[in-house]
């Protein structure tokens, strides 16, 4: 279902800020009840963002799916937008936004990890900025300094608002790694006894994480893991084939997977979901 811009009557989908006291997707909910007069089950995990001008600014957009479930004849837009019903090859016909023509080619699969379970996602979280102060201390040692604690809680709170559901942590033992984890976790709802800790993140090469993901269960449909540059950089441009240059301190790099098994993973498998970081938002 698309509907029209206010302004220049473009085929869009409902979007719209999030409302003070409001999560993302009660706010998606509302917009789509207020600019195209549907109601329905919405899923609570983002199934794509992306970025676009507008207001001066750079506006951040996360994407959710609504099952619709009612679809009413009055709405409080319904004086000023069209709304049709189309096949997805006419929606992306339809649309101007690049981004959103992209996120439509990808509906199938994101429909199909919504209602299945079957698809894989996989967070690669780089630990948050340490502490330099105790010049004796190892590498290992080394505690997250005021400003990494404060942007760990901040990036469990963003993950919150993406609607990330974490079957598994695992973080490399290193002191900023495992504190990192523990206070996204905190943020995030997980039980900080299911978070696990793998000394072969510590320092590990491309080739011994993806040997990690691997080995990882199945039943796992969502996994975290918390570590370091420069493994975890190179990791997530080998998963996407995107040039990322450098996974920024407690930066969250989502890749989601059109698989059914982690062994399945290889070079190029993953779609890039979202890329986020406490200076976007500084």
């Amino acid at each position: 279902m698309l509907i029209t811009s206010m302004r220049r009557q473009r085929w869009i989908i409902p979007k719209g800020l999030i409302e003070e006291g409001k999560t993302a997707t009660e706010s998606a909910r509302m917009e789509a009840y207020e600019e195209a007069g549907v109601r329905g089950k919405i899923y609570p995990e983002v199934v794509a963002a992306y970025e676009r001008e507008k207001w001066g600014s750079v506006c951040k957009i996360q994407v959710f799916l609504l099952d619709v479930e009612d679809v009413l004849d009055e709405w409080p837009e319904a004086s000023c937008r069209e709304r049709i019903w189309v096949s997805l090859d006419e929606a992306i016909g339809l649309v101007e936004e690049e981004p959103l023509r992209r996120i439509l080619r990808r509906l199938p699969a994101h429909i199909e990890r919504a209602k299945s379970g079957k698809m894989k996602r996989l967070y690669l979280t780089r630990h948050a900025k340490s502490s330099w102060k105790d010049a004796s201390l190892a590498d290992f040692d080394r505690p997250l300094n005021k400003r990494g604690k404060m942007n760990a809680a901040f990036m469990g709170r963003r993950l919150q608002e993406y609607g990330a559901k974490i079957d598994l942590i695992i973080s490399s033992p290193a002191n900023r790694a495992l504190k990192t984890a523990t206070l996204i976790a905190k943020e995030i709802g997980f039980p900080k006894k299911k978070l696990a800790a793998d000394d072969s993140i510590y320092e590990a090469e491309l080739s011994a994480l993806v040997a990690m993901i691997w080995e990882m269960d199945d039943s796992l449909r969502s996994v975290m893991l918390v570590g370091h540059n420069p493994g975890f950089t190179q990791l997530a441009e080998y998963l996407t084939n995107h040039k990322v240059d450098n996974i920024p301190t407690c930066g969250v790099f989502c890749v989601d997977f059109n698989l059914i098994s982690w062994k399945e993973i290889s070079k190029g498998k993953g779609n890039l979901l979202f890329c986020d970081y406490p200076k976007k938002h500084s």
